[in-house]
């Protein structure tokens, strides 16, 4: 007999759902749109961002809305810090988002579980139900719930406000 402790156990339990969730639901989900996400006067290339949705849409507030399931892959092109990161997430959802108590501790949950990015790591995050998934890497750093929070979060890339116009635009499969 095999003898794992507990934190082995729940790391199993984890790799478990990611490879079910990626199984069961990625065949479903055809891309969307794909952008990048420029950064400075300079306009640096941070990430390529794309957009995977159950049904095709051009019409943000139609996927920001929708209870079909989501996901969006940020492949990063430069390292960018925990703080850096944060400091974006803080910005999106104050530009974006109705901001709430509420939807602020999310938010600082959020950035809590956030670590510094390197170059060539992979994002992932996936709407499912009322709840969103946060993958770094494929391993599952969280999972916040909410269809408050889902919203909001969406918003970021799709919100009056988006990071850069090229960006959102490229998720809706406008460019």
């Amino acid at each position: 007999m095999i003898k794992i402790c507990k934190l082995q156990a729940l790391q199993i339990i984890s790799l478990i759902l990611v490879f079910n969730i990626y199984l069961l639901a990625e065949p479903s989900l055809v891309l969307n749109g794909t952008g990048k996400r420029q950064a400075t006067i300079f306009r640096v290339n941070v990430y390529e961002a794309k957009l995977y949705l159950e049904n095709k849409s051009h019409n943000p507030e139609d996927i920001i809305n929708s209870k079909q399931d989501k996901k969006l892959v940020l492949f990063f092109l430069r390292d960018v810090s925990k703080s850096q990161i944060n400091e974006a997430w803080q910005d999106g959802f104050e530009r974006n988002s109705a901001f709430t108590i509420k939807l602020q501790n999310k938010l600082a949950h959020l950035q809590s579980m956030m670590s510094d990015v390197k170059k060539n790591d992979q994002l992932t995050f996936y709407w499912n139900n009322s709840a969103v998934q946060i993958l770094l890497n494929n391993n599952l750093v969280t999972t916040i719930e909410g269809n408050d929070f889902q919203k909001a979060l969406m918003l970021n890339w799709l919100g009056e406000t988006p990071p850069n116009q090229s960006l959102k635009e490229g998720l809706l499969g406008n460019t």
